[in-house]
């Protein structure tokens, strides 16, 4: 392995440290320092120079002749790590289906507004039971006939009952929705409220923490040939590490509760 240098600097004080990521640490012996080793120890041979780069970058100074690192207090995450895997390949692709993503182009609305009618056909709303009654309290997308994609925190930790999940929806507020489009009415069929099969959070997800926030929910078979309910396409190959310069965050927020 070879040396890891160590410009002067992220010291801001005795000895606490920022890290490279502008967070908070302890400058201590490297041999101190949990997360500096176990990423060391899990690292792939030979170390690229950006990956060593990288490193080098926590240190700040010495102790005696031993380097001194800015030790986070959680484990160190490295670029090349966090790439999701490629799935293109494997054998349960087939579950997803290939008419996914579709957009409905007619009088489309965005910017922080109201969305045009089945703009986003696989937005789904997550019903929860408490002692107050029946609310509608996360969000999720479908991804195929079955299930649901959501984040782990809305299955894991909570103290409310998940009791269906709603597809179909556009405003929370109406029996029917309908909205103008090129000057003609129209107006979807009647929402699913479907039953939760299975509950399914990331294992790894702790109530509370960053990271591995995502889940899945098993429902009983939604009618995905309506215009209002449609899956939506998971990134596979290329698409799963492509960068984008601006993204879409749709759902029915407490500000607007009719959109």
């Amino acid at each position: 392995m070879r040396p890891l240098k160590h410009p002067r600097k992220w010291v801001v004080e005795d000895d606490g440290c920022r890290t490279p990521d502008r967070g908070t640490g302890n400058c201590i012996p490297i041999t101190d320092c949990k997360p500096m080793l176990n990423v060391l120890q899990r690292v792939k041979r030979p170390i690229s120079d950006a990956v060593m780069k990288r490193l080098q970058s926590y240190t700040c100074g010495s102790y005696g002749s031993s380097i001194k690192v800015c030790c986070p207090p959680s484990e160190i995450v490295l670029e090349t790590e966090s790439l999701p895997p490629d799935v293109s390949n494997h054998p349960n692709l087939y579950l997803l289906p290939k008419d996914c993503g579709y957009l409905n182009t007619d009088n489309r609305i965005t910017n922080g507004e109201n969305a045009a009618i089945n703009e986003f056909p696989w937005m789904a709303l997550l019903r929860y039971r408490n002692s107050r009654g029946l609310k509608f309290n996360c969000g999720g997308s479908i991804i195929n006939r079955n299930y649901i994609l959501t984040a782990a925190h809305c299955l894991s930790g909570i103290t409310s009952q998940l009791v269906s999940v709603r597809v179909g929806e556009y405003s929370i507020k109406n029996d029917t929705d309908c909205d103008l489009v090129n000057k003609t009415l129209k107006c979807n069929p009647p929402v699913q409220d479907v039953a939760i099969e299975k509950v399914i959070p990331h294992e790894q997800f702790k109530t509370g923490r960053n990271g591995f926030d995502i889940g899945l929910i098993r429902v009983s078979t939604m009618n995905l040939e309506v215009e209002s309910a449609r899956p939506v396409c998971l990134p596979l190959g290329r698409e799963r590490t492509r960068k984008f310069d601006a993204v879409f965050v749709t759902g029915w927020g407490v500000e607007n509760v009719a959109t």
